[in-house]
């Protein structure tokens, strides 16, 4: 149980740094076009265990001008347990987890330029005494540092570079502690779509798949915030994960079990339904996640 709730609150978190927003007018980084445009409201996600349905929860996540702005989520007895909530002042966004007495559980800090763009991030303070920051260098480089608060050292987390077109494409960053050296990550795009993904001391290459739906014109993220998704989970493939195509998650089989997804899209090219569906081979407990999507 401890597992299922670290991975919600992981997920949650993830998912609303990912999703900020500013008020930088900026071009979005691809040329799609549609008409028809709706505005999500809501989306309501089921997760549910035919071994151990004790665990099935229900979130419903709330949307404002299509950008998550808090959720709650239920348990199997469809009894609300924690909620998440954004608040904006000025420049800096912070998201809360409360139990249901109001009490915050986490919190997250997420701080913006003038530009629209991340400049640093506090996770669990004052707890969590270290603040990620990001410098934007004249080179075309991002460099990121850790502070703690505490004694003001400070390490360098990793350094993303962008390309001709302002997306971050390459992250270097230190190996871990004893371990000489740096790893080098790289994005390779056709046009702005990013199509696969190399790390340089592997020989294996991630490639990204995508469904043929083009993204509807107010759902298509600018050059800052999808480089601040990046910088935010610190990780490149959150560009094509979470970027300005629908990122296709192909069905997969191994030892340990299969896993399928199925996305139903709306004659507008909005996603309404979502569905993925993994059975263990141990002991053939199925876990599945049904999400359905609400627009006006």
């Amino acid at each position: 149980m401890k597992n299922l709730k670290t991975s919600l609150l992981f997920l949650c978190i993830t998912l609303l740094s990912i999703s900020c927003s500013n008020d930088n007018v900026e071009e979005v980084t691809t040329p799609q076009s549609n008409q028809n445009l709706m505005t999500l409201n809501k989306k309501i996600t089921f997760q549910t265990y035919s071994q151990n349905p004790t665990y099935n929860t229900k979130r419903i996540t709330y949307y404002s001008n299509n950008v998550v702005i808090g959720d709650t989520i239920f348990n199997n007895l469809n009894q609300w347990t924690s909620r998440y909530i954004k608040i904006t002042n000025g420049n800096i966004e912070t998201t809360q987890q409360l139990d249901t007495s109001g009490q915050i559980i986490t919190q997250q800090e997420i701080t913006f330029d003038n530009q629209g763009r991340i400049i640093s991030r506090r996770t669990n303070f004052p707890q969590n005494v270290i603040t990620v920051s990001f410098e934007y260098n004249t080179d075309n480089t991002i460099t990121v540092k850790a502070t703690n608060t505490m004694d003001a050292t400070v390490s360098i987390v990793a350094t993303f570079y962008k390309n001709s077109d302002g997306l971050i494409y390459k992250k270097i960053s230190p190996n871990g502690i004893g371990v000489p050296g740096t790893t080098e990550e790289t994005l390779q795009f056709d046009g702005l779509k990013p199509t696969s993904f190399t790390i340089a001391s592997q020989s294996s290459v991630i490639n990204f798949d995508y469904y043929s739906n083009p993204m509807p014109l107010n759902l298509l993220k600018t050059t800052n915030q999808l480089n601040n998704s990046v910088l935010s989970a610190l990780t490149l493939t959150v560009l094509a994960t979470n970027g300005n195509f629908y990122y296709k998650r192909n069905n997969f089989s191994n030892s340990s079990g299969t896993t399928t997804y199925q996305t139903d899209f709306n004659i507008n090219n909005y996603i309404e339904y979502y569905k993925s569906t993994s059975l263990s081979n141990t002991n053939n407990n199925s876990s599945i996640i049904e999400s359905f999507y609400y627009y006006n």
